[in-house]
């Protein structure tokens, strides 16, 4: 996903940030009660996982270097570490605009969320 992104510079079909998100809420309300509710129990689930990967800036980031701290017996370099989740949220900022992009152009379109 991240290399389509970045070499394609398209975002994948059925991918969606915040935008998207409040548009697949809209439909899920629609459909009703226990609709929405296996919807914000998928929606929690796959940010765990998320938050979970070792990327610099979410918790898994945080882990890995622990991890790492835990391996080698010594502190990582503050500076470095810093820098690395610097990089890390500028990266899934940069990731976060690119899809409420695609979502807001899909949103005008008037398009569907679900891929057809």
């Amino acid at each position: 996903m991240v290399k389509n992104l970045i070499l394609q510079k398209t975002v994948p079909q059925g991918v969606a940030g915040p935008v998207g998100i409040a548009q697949l809420t809209g439909e899920f309300v629609e459909s009703g009660y226990l609709a929405l509710l296996s919807f914000t129990a998928l929606l929690s689930l796959n940010l765990a996982v998320l938050n979970i990967l070792p990327i610099p800036a979410l918790d898994g980031g945080r882990l890995f270097f622990i991890l790492i701290e835990a391996v080698t017996r010594r502190k990582v370099n503050a500076k470095f570490e810093a820098l690395a989740h610097m990089a890390g949220i500028i990266l899934l900022l940069t990731f976060l605009a690119a899809v409420s992009y695609q979502d807001v152009i899909r949103l005008t379109s008037g398009q569907s969320i679900f891929p057809q």
